[in-house]
Order: structure tokens, then sequence, then C-alpha cells
């Protein structure tokens, strides 16, 4: 994909959970690919993120 800027580059994602009573946890990551595969990374790693807050072993 194009159209980023050095502010918002191509494939930033910003992935965050929160659970009742606990702070939130936020990530940034810059994936690498195109359209689909920076969508199917952000896919995985914020359910992953949801798996690991959730206490469920991987």
């Amino acid at each position: 994909p194009g159209g980023g800027t050095e502010a918002k580059p191509v494939g930033l994602v910003f992935i965050a959970v929160q659970r009742r009573g606990k702070a939130a946890v936020v990530e940034r990551h810059r994936f690498e690919g195109d359209r689909r595969q920076v969508r199917q990374q952000a896919a995985v790693r914020g359910l992953t993120l949801l798996l690991e807050q959730l206490g469920v072993e991987s």
C-alpha cells in the first residue's frame, strides 16, 4: 500500500486490550507487506494479545 507519511507510515497499527479493573495494554507495531499481510499480522497479534491478557496458554 502507498500513501503513508513519516508520522503515519504504511503498516503502522496500534492494538489495545483492556480488562475491567485493569490498566489498558497498548502496543504499537509496524508490520511489513501488502495490505492483506498487514491486516493478517495485526489480527494475529491482536488475538494473541487478547489470549495473553486472559491468561490462556498458546
